[in-house]
């Protein structure tokens, strides 16, 4: 099977053609009664198998009427009335379900009260709505029972012993006020963990009964020891179904339009009884085996086991598998009889979501208990504790236990290859107006299960526009519309631009920012999506709104209400008043142990009100409150938080306008607190931190200290994990968010001492083994070694590229403080010194590396020669670029240059890169190489040559014939015109962030010409321009070598002042 036929839906699928409701109609009377018919007739265009028809009657139940006997295009559909099962009253049509078969294929089709489709199977085309042939008026039932009430229990008695044992009974007797089909009741033992007592009347002579007895054995462990208490009753009638918890409060019934049922006034106390186990319900279930059964190479298909055993009954285990890529699969345990010893865990291999490649053991999450009594314990492949819930005790390692061996995947499919976005563009109008739908068109490379295209208002605020298979019922598709409805009490009016996308497949998914980048995804081993070419800006549409958004409201007074002391009994009052509404208002304050508790209002948008908290037992400790900030939300839901003093402030989102500071400030707020309520203070251990490395992961040690418990919270607090102590890895740390670990303490107790705790967790980045760089060039320095001369650095040719280079030059053998460029000047004190340069490579996934030239002899500068100037030259162009080449090369360079000789641009552009290489730039004929040439190449042995231009420029044949001459072939760096090819060259060598960038006119050689040796000098590349203009190629140049220089060659004759304007947008300082 390939790739195409996997992602792909086959066209046949969507050929099957449903048959056509054509007419729908009651020919029954429109009231009915005991043992009276209702007939709907029904006809389609085409025959259909089955028919049924479906009514909602007054308890909001349905009633079916069913018709057809073979294929046929009408018939009817009916039912005969039951009123001890169709309650009296009115009755609506509902919907009709139809069904029909084809070859051996069943195809079914459900319409709903308006002839929408509900459902259809799939393979089937398009149904089109069947309103217009529906009339199914309602009609009524007239009966004398009334089966809104409920059945109710009488009594419940346990009949078995106070204490069972393993192995025995427990007995309930019940009686209800009419005969049931089925009664359970739930009972709950002391580590939360359900049990069922049954009876039914299919296990019992098969009739119904008004009473009867509910059993069950008692099976320990899985019976945990101890009290065993009534947790609530689920049963079962000819007119409906009931379910009440161990309070009597009615979990769900059936149908929904029945009356509440009650327990019995006294109560069901009396069930309870005692289980006597040898087992300990306090300890944990220790893992004795886990392995894997399945084959060591499994296929699409194919299904993944592992047994797991305890030493004790468990309620849930979960064995995480991590796939090649980084993903995790959750192999199920399935435990559907309840607590078990020992079972299988397992999962369907798709192999469109379970990539190709070594599957390992990640962790295994076992949970045992239930409700407030439910703990649970993670551990690492290893078997060593990674996290638990709950007081668990001591959890020695399960190391010996495990014999799980990684199996493999076989597939075609790369799923490291993630779905591409191809476009993105409005249907929705440029300016939207509130209720107006925002429609975002998408279409991607392959199949994607949901996508999320977000927005940021003219306030900062984040919105999105989604479109889901779940919501929608279709498949996974690769074109859609995102939708979104604009309401402006939370969408500011103004620009909305588009700000990122999220999308989903399979098992994974990426998101990425405005600008392309990644910013999440997952799994880890997926590569880097990107945005199409050119971005996304074309998203930005205007929101047109009469809602100022932006708009702060300002605090203009704020006053205690309440004294400035304040008793048991008594509350903290503080009155406050905005000059515009607001929803909420929040006054934290520091109590006298140090403990954070906050006055607070909240409630319809108001201007101005009362925040209040009653001082009730232990809850303020005594001493000094002192406020520390006062935070507010308004419409919009956007915030903003002051200070004590009143001055500084946050706000979010952060568009909107900075709030007018409360000059103030707010410690005339402050009040005491007296109470009788004893405070106690503990030490809190403070939190240990522990940055991931590539040997471990990231870790928290939070240990237990009395009268209180930790709350941690990754993202600033909007989500996080709770509990008495911790000892694993944090729960969801992100590098560079805030991870906030707070102690909270009982009424009664607080410290001396810190309670609150940050951290920020640093990514160990890239784990793989660093490689190194194949064959590091030895670089060498050109120029005259004489003080006053300037040396220059030629680094060689640093494979494979791009290489980051920095430069050292020393003396002596001793670093030069500031002399890291390219070049280096000597001076007098430099005389009689040996010169260096130290070349440092680097490369993510590499060894930094760093080479050293030969050092050179400084000479003191001497008296100007005789013949001061001296002359290169040859017999043409192409023999004086040889000159040059033989003045200064030597046999045996790593790379030649070759540029045609008979037109300058591409020759232009080649200084810069040759000078950095270490290589000559030689001239040759489009369609022939001089043999002057031919001889230069002969004698320089050059392991590489890279043709600068397009074919053009330099033949192929050209290229062929220079390919004898280079013992590692020949490559071409072209663009489709002078300008793209100078920025195919830049993108040859330069990254981001040069020093300095070059621009000279294209359409003529002087300036250019001129700007080669000072580019290769300054270690930046020379681009070119036309004189009025910055062709668009060149733009994208720029904005990804993010320069921080750019140098305009030659007047505003040869480059327009204009363009140097446009120019300077480039630069980043």
């Amino acid at each position: 099977m390939t790739l195409l036929s996997i992602w792909q839906p086959s066209a046949a699928m969507a050929s099957e053609i449903a048959p056509n409701l054509v007419s729908l109609h009651r020919t029954s009377a429109d009231v009915v009664a005991q043992g009276d018919d209702v007939v709907v007739a029904w006809e389609f265009d085409a025959p259909v198998e089955y028919v049924s028809v479906i009514l909602r009657d007054s308890l909001d139940e349905h009633q079916h009427l069913h018709g057809g006997s073979g294929a046929m295009t009408s018939g009817e559909a009916r039912a005969t009335v039951d009123t001890s099962i169709w309650p009296g009253g009115s009755i609506a049509f509902a919907g009709i379900r139809y069904a029909w078969t084809t070859g051996e294929k069943y195809y079914s089709v459900e319409l709903d009260a308006t002839g929408a489709v509900v459902w259809k199977s799939e393979g089937l085309a398009e149904v089109p709505s069947a309103g217009q042939a529906i009339d199914v008026v309602g009609f009524d039932v007239t009966s004398d029972i009334d089966l809104s009430i409920p059945a109710m229990l009488v009594s419940a008695t346990r009949t078995s012993g106070d204490v069972l044992a393993d192995g025995e009974a427990v007995e309930i007797a019940w009686e209800f006020d009419r005969p049931m089909y089925s009664v359970v009741f739930r009972l709950r033992d002391s580590i939360g963990r359900d049990h069922r007592v049954e009876w039914s009347a299919w296990n019992d002579g098969g009739s119904s009964a008004n009473a009867g007895i509910a059993r069950a054995q008692v099976d320990t462990p899985a019976w945990a020891g101890g009290e065993v208490v009534f947790s609530g009753i689920e049963y079962s009638w000819s007119g409906g179904s009931m379910s009440l918890d161990g309070s009597g409060t009615v979990n769900w019934k059936q149908p929904t339009g029945l009356a509440d049922a009650t327990l019995p006034a006294s109560g069901l106390g009396q069930l309870t009884f005692v289980v006597d186990s040898a087992y300990d319900p306090g300890a944990a279930p220790l893992l004795t085996s886990l392995t894997r059964t399945s084959p060591d190479v499994v296929r699409n298909g194919d299904e993944v086991w592992v047994e797991w055993a305890f030493d004790s009954p468990v309620d849930s285990v979960w064995i995480m598998l991590r796939d090649s890529l980084g993903g995790v699969h959750s192999l199920s345990a399935g435990m559907w009889n309840g607590a078990a010893e020992s079972g299988r865990a397992y999962a369907d291999v798709d192999t469109a979501r379970w990539p190709a490649g070594k599957i390992e053991l990640e962790q295994i999450q076992y949970n045992w208990g239930s409700g407030a009594a439910s703990r649970s314990v993670t551990l690492d492949a290893n078997g060593e504790l990674r996290w638990t819930s709950g007081d668990t005790g001591e959890i020695p390692p399960a190391t010996a236990a495990i014999s799980y061996t990684p199996f493999t995947v076989e597939s075609d499919i790369d799923l490291s290859i993630p779905p591409t976005l191809s476009s993105a563009s409005l249907l929705s109008p440029e300016v939207v107006t509130d209720g107006g739908e925002l429609q975002v068109a998408w279409s991607f490379d392959r199949p994607v299960e949901s996508v999320q295209v977000y927005f940021r208002d003219a306030v900062g605020q984040r919105h999105a526009a989604y479109w889901t298979k779940w919501a929608t019922g279709e498949p996974a598709a690769t074109e859609g519309v995102a939708r979104w409805e604009i309401d402006t009490a939370t969408w500011a009016g103004g620009e909305t631009v588009f700000d990122g996308i999220h999308y989903e497949w399979g098992n994974s998914w990426m998101a990425l920012d405005a600008t392309g980048a990644v910013t999440q995804k997952s799994p880890p081993g997926v590569a880097d999506a990107v945005l199409p070419s050119g971005g996304l800006a074309g998203l930005a549409f205007t929101v047109d709104s009469d809602v100022d958004l932006a708009a702060v409201p300002s605090l203009t007074s704020v006053t205690r209400v309440s004294g400035d002391v304040i008793h048991d009994g008594e509350g903290a009052a503080i009155g406050w008043e905005f000059d515009a509404p607001v929803q909420w208002v929040s006054f934290a304050y520091l109590d006298g142990l140090g403990r954070q508790v906050y006055v607070m209002w909240n409630g319809e948008p108001a201007t101005s009100g009362v925040a209040s908290v009653p001082l009730e037992g232990a809850t303020w400790a005594p001493g000094v409150a002192e406020l520390v900030e006062v935070r507010y939300s308004f419409p919009g839901d956007h915030t903003v938080t002051l200070s004590r003093d009143g001055t500084r402030f946050s706000k979010w989102p952060s568009g909107i306008d900075d709030p007018v500071p409360y000059e103030p400030g707010f410690a005339a707020l402050d009040f005491a607190v007296e109470t009788d309520a004893v405070f106690e203070t503990v030490t809190v251990p403070a939190p240990v931190f522990t940055d991931a490395t590539c040997e471990a992961g990231a870790h928290v040690l939070l240990e237990d200290f009395p009268h209180g418990s930790w709350n941690w919270n990754p993202n600033n607090g909007m989500y996080g994990d709770g509990g008495e102590s911790y000892d694993g890895e944090p729960w969801r740390p992100n590098e560079g968010v805030t991870y906030t670990v707070t102690a909270r303490f009982d009424d009664g107790w607080g410290t001396t001492g810190e309670s609150r705790w940050t951290h920020e967790f640093v990514d160990p980045g890239s784990c793989e083994p660093l490689l190194e760089f194949p064959a590091p060039p030895t670089p060498t320095i050109i120029g005259d070694p004489v003080v006053g001369s300037m040396l220059m650095a030629v680094p060689g040719d640093w494979q494979p590229a791009p290489v980051e280079l920095s430069f050292q030059w020393t003396r002596d053998g001793l670093p030069i403080a500031g002399a890291t460029e390219t070049s280096y000047e000597p001076s007098a004190t430099d005389a009689g010194t040996a010169i260096a340069v130290e070349v440092i490579a680097t490369k993510e996934g590499y060894q930094a590396t760093t080479r050293a030239s030969e050092p050179v002899l400084i000479q003191e500068a001497s008296e100007p020669p005789s013949a001061p100037v001296s002359r290169v030259a040859g017999a043409d162009r192409f023999a004086t670029a040889v000159a040059v080449s033989k003045e200064q090369f030597e046999p045996g360079v790593e790379v030649v240059y070759v540029a045609n000789g008979l037109n300058f641009p591409d020759a232009l552009a080649a200084g810069p890169v040759a000078a950095l290489r270490g290589g000559p730039v030689l001239l040759v004929a489009p369609w022939m190489v001089p043999e002057v040439v031919k001889g230069e190449l002969e004698r320089l042995q050059p392991k590489r040559i890279v043709v600068l231009g397009g074919e053009n420029s330099v033949n192929p044949s050209v290229a062929a014939d220079l390919g004898g001459y280079a013992s590692e072939g020949v490559s071409r760096v072209a663009g489709a015109d002078r300008f793209a090819t100078a920025v195919a060259v830049s993108k040859e060598q330069f990254e981001p962030g040069v020093e300095v960038v070059y621009v000279a006119n294209g359409l003529n050689f002087p300036d250019a010409l001129a700007a080669g040796p000072v580019a290769a000098l300054r270690g930046g590349p020379v681009l070119l321009v036309a004189p009025w203009v910055v062709p668009e190629v060149v733009k994208g140049e720029l904005e990804r070598l993010q320069p921080k220089r750019i140098v305009v060659l030659g007047g505003e004759n040869s480059v327009n002042a204009s363009v140097a304007i446009d120019l300077g947008g480039f630069v980043v300082p």
